[in-house]
């Protein structure tokens, strides 16, 4: 995935706006800043659609990664921007450098 991209995510009670440079994006900052939040709404979006209450809006699919199958899940998606969690411990290891390096 090449450019920016401008991504919306709302629902009834929060909206998000974003520029995103890059198809993996780890979320980062302080304590009650959203992020859990955000990664909420693009999960709970991912897997029910437009029935979860959650409008996204981009030119490319925005999903998430995380736990122990990050590594599958990521090596299934592609063109697509990928949100994750800054805790996430994966994202300190060489193998996930290597993976990211390699997806789509």
């Amino acid at each position: 995935m090449r450019g920016s991209y401008k991504v919306v995510i709302q629902n009834n009670r929060v909206q998000f706006k974003l520029t995103i440079n890059r198809n993996l994006t780890i979320i980062q900052g302080n304590s009650a800043t959203g992020k859990t939040t955000l990664l909420d709404m693009v999960a709970i979006h991912e897997e029910l659609g437009p029935q979860s209450g959650v409008m996204v809006s981009c030119k490319v699919h925005c999903r998430t990664i995380s736990g122990k199958n990050w590594c599958r899940d990521l090596k299934e998606i592609a063109n697509s921007i990928v949100f994750i969690d800054e805790g996430s411990t994966f994202v300190r290891t060489e193998e996930f450098a290597r993976e990211a390096k390699h997806s789509s």
